[in-house]
């Protein structure tokens, strides 16, 4: 007795060929021939998807026109751009600048005084005016004693300058 010859047994689907589009299979279908999911007829759904085929090339073709517009504007451009928009930024920046400088010049410079403290500045200059008054080297030589002591009040603040340049 030979050998039964048997069939080959399949365990799994041939290959798919990768230049052919997938088909999936089709959507179940009622008695009457719609789908049942959207409600189309198979020619229907034929028609809806040459439109679509159709539409795709449209977009594409507006897509390479795009490109195509994009590239002469690259090509009409100069090769470093518009540096207008640069030049509006720097002389943004640069009055910007100008305005925190000038707030920084205005916090540096003195506040006004209260009115308290011009008070208080204005009875010790009284007082001091006073004292001068009664001074007796003043009541015997006002200009003489003027002269002393601008002499001594020159002497005393042009001393330390030279001392502390000595130092350096």
């Amino acid at each position: 007795m030979g050998k039964v010859a048997r069939e080959r047994t399949k365990y799994h689907l041939p290959a798919v060929d990768p230049t052919q589009p997938i088909d999936i299979g089709e959507e179940p279908e009622d008695a009457d021939g719609k789908n049942e999911v959207d409600g189309l007829t198979r020619g229907q759904r034929r028609r809806r998807e040459r439109r679509d085929r159709f539409l795709k090339k449209l977009d594409f073709a507006s897509y390479v026109q795009n490109m195509q517009q994009q590239s002469t504007l690259k090509k009409t451009k100069k090769p470093l751009g518009d540096l207008s928009s640069l030049t509006t930024s720097l002389s943004d920046l640069n009055a910007e600048f100008e305005k925190a400088k000038q707030e920084k010049q205005k916090k540096l410079q003195p506040k006004g005084l209260s009115q308290k403290r011009k008070q208080h500045i204005l009875l010790r200059e009284v007082q001091q005016f006073q004292s001068v008054l009664s001074h007796p080297v003043f009541q015997s030589n006002p200009f003489g004693a003027i002269r002393e002591h601008l002499n001594n009040t020159l002497q005393a603040t042009s001393a330390p300058s030279t001392i502390r340049k000595a130092k350096r």
